[in-house]
Parts: C-alpha cells; sequence; structure tokens
C-alpha cells in the first residue's frame, strides 16, 4: 500500500512539474522536458525543476507588462492644448484653462465629453462632445479660501 502511494505521489509530481512549467515557460519543448527530468530522477527531479523555475507566470509577466503601460500612460497624460501635465481627475488644465472634462449634471464627477452615460451614478449625459471649448481665465470662478 505504502509503494503505491509513493508511485502516485511521484506520477503526481511529474504531472504537477509539466502543468507548472507550461505556464510558466512560451518555449514548447521546456514542459515535456521538465516533466521527464521529474519522471526519470523521482522526486529529485521535481526539486531540480523548483528550482530552475522561472519565478512568474506567462500570465503574472503580462499582468506586470499592463500595469506597467497603464502607469505610464497615466503619468505622461498632457493636456492637448499647451502639453502640461495633468491628472485624470482634472476638469480645466492648470496652465491653459482649457476645459478637459464636464462634470456629471447628477454627482459632479468629472466625465469624459465622449461617454454616453456617467460611469459612477449611471446618470445619462447630454449628446456626446467631440471638443470642449477653451475656458479662459475670466470663465472660472474666484474661491475664497476657507478659514
Amino acid at each position: 500500500m505504502l509503494i503505491i502511494f509513493i508511485i502516485l505521489m511521484w506520477l503526481g509530481l511529474c504531472v504537477w512539474v509539466f502543468n507548472d512549467a507550461r505556464r510558466r515557460r512560451s518555449a514548447p519543448g521546456f514542459p515535456w522536458l521538465m516533466a521527464v527530468v521529474a519522471f526519470v530522477i523521482p522526486f529529485l527531479g521535481a526539486l531540480v525543476y523548483v528550482a530552475i523555475r522561472p519565478p512568474e507566470t506567462l500570465q503574472e509577466q503580462r499582468d506586470r507588462e499592463l500595469e506597467t503601460l497603464a502607469l505610464t500612460r497615466e503619468a505622461s497624460l498632457r493636456c492637448p492644448e499647451c502639453g502640461h501635465a495633468i491628472d485624470p481627475t482634472y476638469m480645466l488644465c492648470p496652465s491653459c484653462m482649457r476645459r478637459l472634462k464636464e462634470p456629471c449634471e447628477s454627482c459632479a464627477r468629472p466625465v469624459d465629453p465622449r461617454w454616453t452615460v456617467c460611469p459612477w451614478c449611471e446618470h445619462a449625459m447630454t449628446s456626446p462632445v467631440t471638443e470642449l471649448p477653451y475656458v479662459g481665465p475670466q470663465d472660472v470662478p474666484a474661491t475664497t479660501p476657507k478659514e
């Protein structure tokens, strides 16, 4: 009974090595090679694989690349008018005062003019605008500091 258990553990490790290698490397022969090593060298073959396997799966690599790309794009948002760096939540460019977004009529959050629905409150927006008008300094209401 113990022999059957050990053989099943050995074969299970071979299957695990194959599946894990397939998730971590895109090379077509790598999973088969690692499974053969795990099969030929019982139990130690799986340890050899664990020692040389890549630290992250292919999906984790893709997610990291997409996250890096998104952060790079977000950090490089620029005003289309003057090229000043802007935050995604800005309604106006702080440099040239160009209107970047419109406030939602319901919740007042900044909404991209091309959207037809506010994503926060689901309020239907008026007809989508392709270009927002320029807002000069004279059009921005003066705010007084609160005491």
